[in-house]
């Protein structure tokens, strides 16, 4: 949720102040949370077994493809 959360302040944010690359930012956050979901991670609070460590290991993984995805 804080991944999220970041990405939605990063859009926010270059949205009002004419930021393109915080809005670019902000996508690829998102598109890399929803990969790493895609690839199994899981936190304890959807039932799975990542901790707040494996989730932004996790996440980060997969920031490279979500640039390539997002451009």
């Amino acid at each position: 949720a804080m991944l999220l959360s970041t990405a939605m302040m990063l859009d926010w944010l270059g949205e009002r102040h004419g930021e393109p690359n915080l809005v670019t930012a902000g996508a690829v956050l998102e598109q890399a949370v929803d990969l790493a979901f895609a690839a199994g991670a899981r936190p304890h609070d959807l039932g799975g077994s990542h901790g707040t460590r494996a989730m932004g290991e996790a996440v980060i993984a997969q920031l490279d493809t979500a640039r390539r995805a997002v451009g």
